[in-house]
């Protein structure tokens, strides 16, 4: 898996023990910073370390993120083709924009989403919180004002169930992610979605409504 290796490249580049997968995948979601002081802390290691960790861990993960390391969950293209019939889509992400756009583009989906939103340099290491609050403001100023009351945000952490409710937007766990079926519903997940199917279910009927 892509970003667990480019984790472990990066703690052994900075002579540290590399992890289990299952560790490094908790603390995929927030933010790197978050993520590499949460790691770095707990191997006894530097805290001044982290922006150095996160650039060194960007330069790895650039040269594998659309070179076959990033691939879509079954079922994900028919969704985006149904539900964007009737719904504006968006992709709020803590990934680094210059990561997310090329991603989404390689794997042929770019087309589905209105707006591609992440962190970029003068914004590096925001909340989940305020990427989605960006998200919708991008999503307003493509199609006018949006009724966030009858917006969803679908996710796999626990960061993007508190994000949308911190948005007033409605929130949707999907359990193909890093996260567990416990933790988003822990976080107040209105509904949970195992696969692609079902998450189209939960959506279909509201796509008029946004």
């Amino acid at each position: 898996m892509g970003i667990v290796a480019c984790v472990n490249e990066t703690l052994a580049s900075f002579g540290y023990a590399r992890l289990p997968a299952t560790r490094i995948e908790r603390i995929i979601g927030p933010p790197l910073q978050v993520g590499f002081a949460s790691l770095l802390g707990e191997l006894g290691g530097d805290a001044s370390l982290v922006p150095s960790c996160v650039a060194d861990y960007r330069e790895r993960y650039e040269r594998v993120a659309t070179n076959g390391g990033t691939v879509l969950q079954p079922g994900i293209a028919k969704m985006l083709a149904i539900v964007r019939r009737d719904a504006t889509l968006a992709v709020a992400t803590s990934k680094s924009l210059r990561f997310a756009e090329p991603i989404v583009s390689a794997l042929g989906i770019r087309d589905a989403f209105a707006v591609v939103c992440g962190p970029t340099p003068d914004v590096d290491g925001e909340s989940k919180t305020a990427t989605l609050a960006r998200a919708i403001a991008a999503v307003d100023a493509v199609v006018g004002s949006t009724d966030v009351s009858q917006a969803f945000m679908i996710g796999d952490r626990h960061h993007d169930i508190e994000a949308a409710f911190a948005c007033h937007v409605t929130p949707i766990g999907v359990t193909w992610g890093f996260g567990s079926e416990h933790e988003l519903r822990t976080a107040g997940a209105t509904a949970i979605a195992h696969d692609c199917g079902s998450l189209t279910a939960l959506l279909v009927p509201n796509t008029s409504r946004r």
